[in-house]
């Protein structure tokens, strides 16, 4: 799914999930009354609610941009550290192209 899509996607679900909260149906209800499967509806009002709660922390952790210049021959390996705690470490050389991937679906 290109970027245009997913933003639509989560543009359409993001309505949706407003429109829900107003409602005050029960999902089953709701996901009836709007032909949605309840998984899908699940799924997005999960993932929104957890942007919002982002959003809404006063300083929340962010990530930073990361320049990469060159490589350090000396220990080749590197640690992603995430905000929720998780934490990727490789103890090979990562190519910086597969970093920048991982520090973007972070930030999603």
């Amino acid at each position: 799914m290109s970027n245009s899509k997913f933003s639509a996607r989560a543009q359409e679900m993001q309505e949706l999930v407003e429109t829900y909260q107003a409602s005050g149906l029960t999902q089953k209800q709701f996901c009836i009354q709007a032909q949605i499967p309840r998984s899908t509806f699940q799924f997005w009002l999960k993932r929104i609610r957890s942007r919002q709660q982002l959003k809404e922390m006063p300083g929340s952790p962010k990530f930073i941009p990361l320049a990469v210049k060159g490589t350090d021959s000396a220990s080749g390996g590197c640690r992603v550290c995430y905000p929720n705690g998780v934490t990727l470490h490789f103890e090979e050389m990562v190519p910086a192209g597969f970093l920048a991937v991982l520090i973007k679906a972070g930030n999603e």
